[in-house]
């Protein structure tokens, strides 16, 4: 189903290449037993911002196409769960690009985007003992219609619960239904009260 027997003018005797050969199944939802994988082809056509590997198409920059020790066919480790302990082996494959340094401080200057004033918002999910955020409980990991590849939902349990998140030049804001509205600027710490959350601007 993906690879020639004889000769091919891809690498590894492929029928096409990769994007599209994983894509000759990927383009659509599959059921298997009680599990439905998404469909990546939809993901990928109604949507403009793409992850860098898919983006480059190298759909083998995260996942072994054949098998491997972890889930998803994923080259490196990455949790399964909403909820992870923080460890740096956990998220292996997510720093095998991304600095880990943008998740290891409480305040940081300019190692992460996601900072309200100089408070880490990344640290704030994600460093956490027991309970931290994993990456896929906000981020779309394959290709997303928002810069920084925000999702529109996430799955927690059996509820689809909303993210609701509004860019803005200097930061954004997030209304999701895990917790009340708060907004962040990179510029300038927001004060995030309980009436003025989305309404105003305060700031310190």
């Amino acid at each position: 189903n993906c690879h020639v027997p004889h000769a091919s003018k891809y690498a590894s005797l492929m029928r096409d290449t990769n994007v599209k050969t994983c894509l000759s199944c990927h383009g659509k939802e599959i059921k298997s037993g009680s599990r439905v994988f998404a469909s990546i082809g939809e993901q990928l056509k109604n949507n403009t911002h793409l992850h860098g590997p898919v983006q480059d198409g190298e759909c083998t920059a995260c996942h072994t196409p054949h098998g491997g020790e972890h889930a998803r066919l994923l080259t490196e480790a990455f949790p399964t769960t909403f909820y992870s302990p923080f460890a740096e082996d956990n998220y292996a494959i997510c720093f095998s690009c991304h600095d880990v340094e943008a998740f290891e401080e409480a305040q940081v200057e300019d190692e992460t985007a996601f900072r309200n004033g100089t408070q880490n918002l990344h640290f704030l999910h994600v460093n956490k003992p027991k309970k931290g955020r994993t990456c896929t409980a906000c981020h779309a990991v394959h290709a997303s219609s928002s810069r920084g590849h925000l999702a529109k939902s996430t799955v927690f349990g059996k509820w689809t619960l909303p993210i609701r998140f509004a860019p803005t030049e200097t930061g954004g804001s997030c209304q999701p239904g895990c917790h009340k509205p708060y907004r962040y600027d990179r510029d300038k710490h927001v004060v995030n009260l309980p009436k003025a959350a989305v309404t105003e601007n305060e700031t310190d």
